[in-house]
């Protein structure tokens, strides 16, 4: 596919002083937003064996050639804005100088990228130790970069990025993942959808009514017995015990009853 170039030194020595973002959701949010800004109406998310095995994301968006992964995926300077605030489908762009790509590196030391545009198709494998140590990126035979058809445009362009090897602990975050894209995206929004699964199981369309609001919340007052479940569900969160206050309407009648006397 061409000569690769090197990724930005500076930005690498960022990575390895653990200065880029490194929380597993906020990686894959990271790299939902390069999907859409690149006008994807089809995003997947899959996470085999909690990322040990890979973190996936593909999508439907415009797709890349060689040419373009050297000048635009890889050039981390590059301004994807290049005075313009919106993608040609009229949303407003997320990302700007490509330092969200690097978050992947936060995770692991191995990370695929493949493409298709133009009827061709294309990649690379990012190894972050041999980066580091001057190497180039590795380019892809495009006879192995294959894409099922279901995953690309109806002009058969789209990306895939491969996290593999994660040594994060992605299947403890695959909530906070969900509940991640879930308040970062309008995932109610008709021009795009984003579906995510892990091991084998079916893809789930993300939508608001999936959103774990409890897992998140310290403090709760319920009025009816039949919220006790999710009174309950806040006192199970993994949020210390400490910063929580969860009653009953009438615990907190009880306690005014109490300061008024």
């Amino acid at each position: 596919m061409g000569v690769i170039k090197l990724l930005d030194r500076e930005l690498i020595n960022m990575i390895a002083a653990g200065e880029v973002v490194e929380r597993p959701a906020s990686v894959v949010k990271e790299l939902v937003e390069n999907s859409i800004d690149a006008g994807a109406t089809h995003i997947t998310v899959e996470i085999r064996n909690g990322g040990k095995t890979f973190i996936r994301v593909s999508d439907d968006g415009k797709g890349m050639t060689a040419s373009d992964i050297n000048n635009s995926f890889l050039n981390i300077g590059y301004d994807k804005r290049d005075g313009n605030n919106t993608t040609d489908l009229g949303r407003k762009i997320m990302g700007r100088k490509g330092i969200g790509k690097l978050a992947a590196f936060s995770l692991t030391n191995r990370v695929i990228v493949a493409s298709s545009k133009g009827g061709k198709t294309c990649g690379c494998i990012l190894d972050f130790k041999s980066i580091i140590e001057g190497a180039e990126p590795e380019a892809l035979d495009p006879k192995v970069v294959v894409f099922a058809k279901d995953r690309l445009s109806d002009t058969g362009t789209g990306t895939r990025i491969e996290l593999i090897g994660v040594k994060k602990r992605v299947a403890l975050s695959y909530r906070f993942i969900v509940n991640k894209l879930i308040r970062t995206f309008d995932v109610n929004d008709e021009t795009f959808t984003i579906h995510i699964r892990r091991q084998n199981s079916a893809f789930v369309q993300l939508c608001r009514s999936e959103l774990d609001f409890f897992s998140i919340m310290d403090t709760i007052l319920i009025i009816g017995e039949e919220h006790l479940s999710k009174l309950t569900s806040v006192l199970q969160n993994s949020i210390p015990d400490k910063y929580k206050h969860c009653i009953t309407y009438d615990e907190f009648l009880s306690l005014q009853k109490g300061k008024n006397k």
